[in-house]
Parts: C-alpha cells; sequence; structure tokens
C-alpha cells in the first residue's frame, strides 16, 4: 500500500513540470481523395510564467508535420512554414483554418473520419505533450466537446 502511495505521489510530481502548458480542442481534417495533406488545429495555452516556445511537432502516423501561418500578400492568402511558436506567460494561440495552421504529410495509412491520432508537441525547454487529436469531415462544433 506504501508502495504504491509513492508511486502515485511520484507520477503526480512529474505530471505536475508539464501542467503549466495546456491544449485543448486538437482536431485534424480529413483530407479529400486524392490529397496527401491533413490540417490540424488546436488550442494551445502557457499557464506557467516562463516564455515557452512550440518548436516541433510529430506522430508516427504522418511523415513529417510543419507549423504553417496563413498571411495576406496583397489581397491574396499565402502560407509560409514557421519553425517555431513562442507563447509568453499567460497568453494562448490558436491554430485554426485560414490561420495558423498544422500541416500533416503523407498519413499512413490514410485517415478517416472519426479515427484517433496521437500527436507528439516538443517545447525548446523540454517539455512535452502528447494529446490525441480526432479526425473530422469539416470543422468541429467546439460546443459540444469536453
Amino acid at each position: 500500500m506504501t508502495r504504491l502511495l509513492v508511486l502515485l505521489l511520484l507520477t503526480a510530481s512529474a505530471h505536475a513540470g508539464n501542467s503549466t502548458l495546456r491544449l485543448d480542442e486538437a482536431w485534424l481534417r480529413e483530407a479529400p481523395p486524392g490529397v496527401a495533406v491533413n490540417g490540424g488545429y488546436f488550442l494551445l495555452c502557457n499557464d506557467g510564467k516562463r516564455v515557452e516556445t512550440l518548436t516541433d511537432v510529430s506522430s508516427e502516423r504522418f511523415s513529417r508535420i510543419e507549423m504553417h501561418e496563413t498571411f495576406d500578400a496583397d489581397g491574396t492568402a499565402s502560407m509560409r512554414k514557421t519553425p517555431s511558436v513562442t507563447l509568453d506567460p499567460g497568453k494562448c494561440v490558436r491554430f485554426e483554418p485560414n490561420g495558423r495552421h498544422l500541416m500533416l504529410f503523407d498519413a499512413e495509412p490514410r485517415l478517416a473520419e472519426g479515427e484517433s491520432v496521437e500527436l507528439r508537441f516538443a517545447f525548446a525547454s523540454g517539455k512535452e505533450i502528447v494529446a490525441i487529436a480526432k479526425v473530422h469531415r469539416g470543422t468541429p462544433d467546439r460546443h459540444h466537446h469536453h
């Protein structure tokens, strides 16, 4: 019984180290037939007191994942790859359609609506978040997710 209690306390302490970063509402858009790229979206918050920088997102289901942002170039929407995203203390950043987003290349096997995919988010501080993202055909209704 004491051994179990010590194990539970150690687990809680290890988890507490990452509790300053919060990732919610993770979802992936199902790619249309013949398209090898999925879009990824989520809300990332820094509830800590130090700046955190997201440097990498990975998953065993994709050959590579890149962070991108959409911007206006003389009235035309364009995208550019961003190597990292910095979050100030107490701030959140939303990855969403037509804004900052993930580009997930070459899903293996191809993703279908309703599937769940594990994503790993790595930070310059050494922290890591593992999140499960659900695959949707369109944009999910955030008001009905818990």
